[in-house]
């Protein structure tokens, strides 16, 4: 510590001798000339700084488009001019810069992309035909820190299937020096903007937007922004998303998830019904039998129902309904009562029911086919007494007569006459009584 405080003292006392060496006039030996800057500054490594400063001088002396201004930094017992400004004229060493109006009497500058080697103190002076004069009162001691900057994501808020826009925000503003800012994460289906923002001061902000539309899926899922400086080094800012969405329901049945809408239970039973609700925020769970609230829960996820020593009054539809402000989901439950004697009973009456119901109609068929019996047995008889003796002979397996003897008829000799004349007489033959 006692080192540095001598080499700080070695530097001032260098610079209160350089200023004589140039032939300098002491502020304090002058009144009217006098600046006004941080005696102390400090900047992150890679990033840009800027340094507010004014000066005067008496009001006698005037400055012109000529006079010449400029910063310089001591390094070990030397003097080494880092930027410069003669009317719109620049000169820089490329991070440093002049950047206020000199005849207003701004002698702001800037440090972009700092370095290690730019820790140390300066000076400023100013050059006129009338006057040559560096500001030794106070000498700004620039001190070159660790990057520990983040950039920023904004915030938004998400809505499952709303798109919605981040914007990550590079630390620090430079006018020279362009950082690179890059996302990752899973979101998918993104679109990406890099752009920068020029302020009053003449220094730029660097952003980047991601524009995507968050499902469910993303919610709980990190969304990464990193800035890396030309110096190459580089930070990251995590946000993990936080996405909102309607509310979806799980039931299980003694812890068994189930998808069946029907449940049977029997007299005495214990059944514990849970309604799981997954949502964002939080969604209000109530278990309703018919149109009556059973139980309500707005705290937690998960809401329980449970039907201890049932009987016939507990059947009924069961309804679970989770709401929130993106939407309502339900889920309903059909409780059964069934009694396995009750089963044996209704057997037996449905039994009973159907025997009563088919008796009648099989006694019915039962007569039908006997008066049905009894109509061809009546009719065939009938058939039977009306029928000649003639015909029921034919219909007989008894030969008649005329079969019996018509064969016997001679067809070439014994016969008298044409064949029509023989059969004539015949049949005369036939009707002679006997």
């Amino acid at each position: 510590m006692r080192v540095v405080k001598i080499r700080v003292l070695m530097d001032f006392l260098a610079i209160i001798l350089m200023a004589h060496l140039w032939g300098n006039i002491n502020c304090q030996m002058f009144p009217g000339y006098e600046i006004k800057v941080n005696g102390t500054v400090h900047v992150q490594r890679g990033l840009c700084v800027r340094v507010p400063c004014t000066f005067s001088v008496p009001s006698d002396v005037r400055l012109t488009r000529y006079t010449s201004v400029s910063w310089s930094k001591f390094i070990q017992g030397s003097v080494q001019l880092v930027a410069s400004r003669v009317n719109s004229k620049y000169s820089s060493n490329g991070r440093f810069y002049l950047i206020g109006d000199v005849t207003g009497g701004d002698c702001s500058f800037i440090i972009e992309g700092a370095m290690d080697t730019d820790a140390g103190l300066y000076s400023f002076r100013i050059e006129d035909k009338e006057i040559k004069l560096t500001y030794p009162d106070v000498l700004p001691n620039v001190r070159v820190t660790e990057f520990t900057e983040k950039p920023t994501i904004s915030s938004a808020r998400l809505v499952e299937g709303k798109e919605v826009t981040l914007t990550c925000t590079s630390p620090g503003r430079c006018q020279k020096v362009t950082p690179e800012i890059s996302w990752s994460g899973k979101v998918s289906d993104r679109r990406l903007m890099n752009y920068n923002l020029t302020h009053e001061d003449g220094s730029r902000s660097f952003h980047s937007n991601i524009t995507f539309t968050p499902g469910k899926s993303d919610n709980g899922s990190p969304l990464y922004c990193t800035v890396t400086l030309q110096s190459g080094v580089s930070k990251t800012e995590k946000q993990t998303l936080n996405v909102e969405y309607s509310p979806s329901l799980a039931i299980t049945i003694e812890d068994k998830e189930t998808n069946e809408t029907t449940v049977t239970v029997k007299n005495g039973d214990t059944i514990t019904m849970r309604c799981y609700a997954d949502s964002n925020p939080k969604a209000s769970i109530t278990w309703y039998k018919e149109d009556t609230v059973v139980t309500q829960d707005r705290s937690f996820q998960t809401i329980s129902l449970t039907l201890t020593n049932v009987t016939p009054s507990d059947a009924g539809r069961f309804l679970c309904s989770a709401e929130n402000e993106h939407g309502v989901a339900r889920r309903t439950v059909h409780i059964i009562y069934h009694n396995p004697s009750d089963s044996i009973m209704d057997k037996s009456s449905t039994n009973i029911i159907l025997l009563a119901a088919l008796g009648p109609l099989c006694l019915l068929l039962l007569a039908l086919l006997v008066y049905a019996y009894w109509r061809k047995r009546k009719k065939k008889l009938m058939n039977a007494e009306t029928e000649d003796p003639y015909t029921s002979l034919r219909r007989s397996d008894i030969t008649s007569v005329y079969d019996v003897l018509q064969p016997m008829t001679p067809t070439e000799t014994n016969i008298i006459g044409s064949p029509e004349e023989a059969s004539h007489d015949y049949e005369n033959v036939q009707k002679q009584p006997k």
